[in-house]
This record gives C-alpha cells, structure tokens and sequence, in this order.
C-alpha cells in the first residue's frame, strides 16, 4: 500500500502488509478480516447475541491493552463487543476512508502513527452505557471496510437478520411532541431525535400539540383499532404533558365510576332505614357500587364501635 502525501492510500492486491481474506469465510459464508475505522484490521464474528471483533494487532502483541509510556500506564482498552439488542440500524455507506490506528511500542515510549485507506464501508449503529455516567445511554457508531464490495454487503445482510429476529422491536410509533417543552425547545429535541428512527426504519405519525388538552383529545378519541395500529407512544415533553396522555388513554377505556361522596353515604343510609353510623360504609352500599367496578376488593369493609377489630388493646 501506497500513502500520499495527505496520509492517505489505497489498498492494492500485491500488498504484502495487508493481509485480508475475502475467498475465505466462516461458517456464515462470510470473510471474518474486516477493518474497523480507528482501531486497523479486526476479525469480526456475529451470533444471536453479539456482534464482535478482535483485533488482530493484539494478537501480535498482548500488552496492547495495558502500555506504558514514560512509565505511565496507558489503557488503551475499548469495545469489542455490541449485543444484537443494542442494535438499531446497519448501513451499507460505499467507497471511502477508514482510519487505521498503527501503534508500536519502542521501548518505554508508545508511538501512534495514523493514516487513512479507501475501501468500501458499511456502518453499524448502536448504542451503550455512557463511559462518564452509567445510568445514561449514549449512541454509537462503528464503520467496518472491506476493499470487497460483496463481502460488505454480504455483513449488512447478515446483521440486520439477527436484528430483525429481535422479538419487541416497534415498526409505527404515534408521537406527541409539546412545542413549549424544554424551553420552547421541544420541536428542536424531536428533530435531534427523529433521524434515529428513520434511521431504524421505524415509522412515526407526528403530532404537535396547538392548545393545552390537545393530546388528551386525541388520545381519548382514538378507537381500539387506530390504537392497535402503534407499538407505543412516545411524549416528547415533561411530566404533565406525559400525564394528560395517560389520562386521555384511561378516560375512554375505564369506566369505572367515582367514589361515593359523604353527603351519597348518608342520604342512602337514611334512605334505607339504617341506623349504623353515617361514616360507616354498609354492605348493601359497598355491594351497589362493587358491581359497578370489578376493581374494588371483594369484602366490604366493617368497622365496630371506634376502633379497629384486628387492634390489640392495652
């Protein structure tokens, strides 16, 4: 291989330092040398449960992972690794660079040299716990390349047939997005957003809300049908604006009816004769709105005198 003078190259056939196997393959069919941009040439491998990669640079030495330079210890570790699940698209991105990382070591000192080399690409896009602050989820990208046009696309086909097998995945979302959220910002924050799910192949209805109960509106006029058509909702808002969705879900599908008020309990009670205690909920009255709603616990509650049958007294 040949670089430039702008540290760039390509990769030619008769180039003894590159060594890449694309005649040969796995037990997928598939040439497992790939080059990972950043790291250099890795072997890949995929299952039902993770897609990773070894670089082939640590085969040769083993101290990669663990250097020193000035006699400071450098961990120069990173991810080999990507589980099915944590995966949301796979890319075909054609011709152009990756950048390959050459590091050699000379004694007590580490010395990176970087260039780049043309090949075809195919991206892999992800997403993992954030290095700084674990309970945050952080996307990530990786860009393998292969000078064999076939062999990467034969890896974008393979990857995204383990993803399509995950169970769960949504293909049609229904979006509430609050234009004043955020500080006026919640449009903006959709549009960071939503290139992940067209990126996923997921599709969106978009909704920006005009007026306060907008989103309830809509929600409680939803029939059972349109509602079966969405894997989920998403609310693109704070608290509130997530419960006035909840609530127009609720509001048409539970019919449950309200509590009996006090001035209810004793107009009833006076009604039918009883001489119990106001306060006192009567079974006839507790069985009259049990059979409204299934929810409520299937014994009445009984109280005796001013204290509680199951307290011990001292």
């Amino acid at each position: 291989m040949e670089i430039n003078g702008d540290g760039y190259g390509e990769i030619s056939a008769f180039d003894p330092e590159i060594k890449m196997d694309v005649n040969g393959g796995d037990e997928l069919g598939l040439s497992p040398n790939l080059f990972l941009d950043n790291v250099g040439e890795v072997i890949l491998t995929i299952n039902s449960d993770e897609l990773s990669w070894k670089s082939l640079a640590s085969t040769d030495n083993n101290d990669l992972n663990s250097s020193s330079c000035l006699g400071i210890k450098l961990n120069t570790k990173a991810e080999t690794e990507l589980k099915i699940s944590d995966i949301y698209a796979v890319e075909f991105k054609n011709w152009g660079l990756i950048h390959q990382s050459v590091i050699s070591s000379a004694g007590a000192a580490l010395l990176v040299r970087e260039h780049g080399v043309e090949m075809y690409r195919f991206a892999v896009h992800g997403f993992k716990r954030s290095s700084t602050k674990r309970s945050l989820w952080v996307l990530a990208t990786y860009i393998f390349g292969n000078a064999d046009l076939p062999t990467c696309q034969k890896w974008v086909d393979k990857i995204n047939s383990f993803v399509n097998k995950e169970v769960g995945r949504p293909k049609r979302l229904l979006v509430f997005v609050h234009p004043l959220s955020g500080k006026g910002n919640g449009c903006m924050t959709w549009g960071t957003v939503s290139p992940i799910f067209s990126r996923a192949k997921v599709k969106t209805k978009v909704i920006v809300t005009e007026r306060a109960g907008h989103a309830f509106d809509v929600m409680a006029s939803l029939s059972n049908k349109e509602l079966n058509s969405y894997d989920g909702v998403v609310a693109v808002g704070g608290d509130g604006f997530f419960n006035e969705i909840l609530n127009g879900l609720l509001s048409s599908r539970h019919k449950a009816p309200y509590p009996p008020s006090p001035a209810e309990v004793i107009d009833s009670a006076k009604s039918s004769g009883s001489t119990s205690h106001p306060t006192e909920t009567t079974p006839e009255i507790f069985q009259e709105y049990k059979e409204q709603d299934p929810l409520l616990p299937s014994e009445a509650p009984t109280r005796t005198g001013s204290g509680c049958d199951s307290c011990a007294t001292g």
